[in-house]
């Protein structure tokens, strides 16, 4: 298919209203090595491109640059703050999460909280500050401070596992199902379909946190069908939601399972791809890995707007 055939295959697919409950905009000066500085205006535009005029609401997440801990003092972490206030302020009906650190208490994410409109907390592995960080357990780089502070104001945690097995280590799935149970008015969102890149990961182990009311997932930046599938076949379609993962998804390309792992095909490392193929981006792939789940699992147009609208409506204004 043509790139053109595929632009309105997705706009043809796409509800009018759309709430992205993952995305990012960060200000350059808080990134490492980064010189574009991502804005709502920025993202608004470059959505546009693909999806034209919708309406579209968001979650705004700060990205979590291993900068914020580099820092001697909170002033980069300040500065994040002060970036994300300012982004929503241009919009009053988008949300947004704060960051939150390994050390944090209950009283220190608290007091960073200067708005309402703050729906939860953003945990990530770099903000460990360790060398490698990508086979932490989770209460390394989560601290059990946002669970207790989020079950006391019904806030959400997006999570991004990490480790090789993601939902499938057994470790990851303990701590997962412990936390949830410890606090339920806390609501977890596993993000990327739990992290479903090497989409086993996910298929194997979903079963066994299907009955947790209070886990939720985004399908933010999967480019493959099966672990969005599986997600809805095992815990249905109220407790899942979109999101972009922007500016991840303006990359041209798309990660696919290999073996037991995944791989990112990115147009800039992989050139030759490029001679053979019309890649498309990230948000491209993703919708067209939604679609093809969906239409497998005959979901209905109320269905779709669910997922794509309204259930983050429930979700992320506490309503």
């Amino acid at each position: 298919m043509a790139n053109l055939e595929i632009k309105k295959i997705i706009n043809d697919f796409l509800p009018d209203k759309i709430f992205d409950a993952h995305m990012h905009l960060y200000h350059k000066d808080y990134m490492v090595g980064e010189s574009q500085t991502f804005t709502l205006e920025g993202y608004y535009k470059d959505l546009s491109k693909v999806i034209g005029n919708r309406e579209v609401l968001a979650n705004i997440i700060p990205y979590p640059s291993k900068k914020v801990v580099m820092a001697s003092d909170d002033s980069v972490l300040n500065f994040t703050d002060k970036f994300l206030y300012e982004e929503l302020s241009k919009n009053p009906n988008n949300v947004g999460e704060i960051l939150v650190l390994p050390n944090d208490t209950e009283e220190s994410i608290l007091k960073r909280i200067k708005s309402e409109r703050i729906c939860g907390f953003k945990p990530y592995h770099l903000l460990n500050g360790g060398v490698d960080t990508t086979q932490l357990d989770i209460e390394e780089y989560l601290p059990e401070s946002a669970f207790s502070l989020a079950d006391k104001l019904g806030k959400v945690i997006t999570l991004h596992l990490v480790k090789d097995k993601a939902l499938s280590d057994e470790k990851n799935l303990n701590y997962i199902i412990t936390m949830a149970k410890k606090y339920p008015n806390a609501k977890l969102i596993l993000a990327h379909a739990a992290r479903g890149f090497a989409s086993w990961t996910t298929v194997e182990s979903i079963d066994k946190i299907k009955n947790l009311d209070n886990v939720w997932y985004d399908l933010s930046a999967v480019c493959e069908s099966p672990a969005i599938f599986e997600i809805i076949r095992k815990c249905g379609t109220t407790r899942v939601v979109w999101g972009s993962d922007y500016p991840i998804s303006n990359i041209v390309g798309k990660a696919v399972s290999i073996a037991d792992k995944f791989y990112w095909i990115d147009k800039s490392y992989n050139p030759e791809i490029a001679k053979e193929v019309e890649m498309l981006t990230v948000f491209e792939e993703n919708i067209l890995a939604v679609r093809q789940a969906f239409n497998m699992l005959d979901l209905t147009k109320k269905d779709i707007e669910d997922i794509f609208y309204n259930n983050s409506l429930r979700l992320l204004y506490n309503k």
